[in-house]
């Protein structure tokens, strides 16, 4: 950088009201309490990215139960089963089936 007029750089981000560390990215704060904040949002990133993951293989697992559940409901026989017990099986089952559903619609 540099001004005709005889300016220092450090003068012409001071006019601007940044310092010239803010010109480059990924250059390591100077001030300690800096870095901390830098190494936090890093952190928070890392953590982020791990619940995404995490909730991504909780998915796929929903999933699957899902689908082996409604396989393993196929064919039972419900004659001796009592309405309660009816009723619970078939709002699990709904339950599945609303997983199976949602993924049907986000594919779309």
């Amino acid at each position: 950088m540099h001004c005709f007029g005889g300016c220092s750089p450090d003068e012409i981000v001071a006019a601007l009201g940044l310092q010239v560390s803010d010109l480059f990215f990924g250059v390591p704060a100077r001030a300690p309490h800096a870095r901390r904040e830098g190494a936090g949002a890093r952190e928070g990133e890392a953590a982020l990215d791990f619940l995404r993951r995490k909730a991504a293989w909780e998915l796929v697992a929903l999933r699957q139960s899902s689908e082996a559940l409604i396989s393993a409901a196929r064919g039972i026989d419900i004659d001796g089963w009592t309405d309660a017990a009816l009723d619970v099986a078939l709002d699990v089952l709904a339950d599945a089936w609303v997983v199976l559903l949602d993924e049907e619609r986000e594919a779309a």
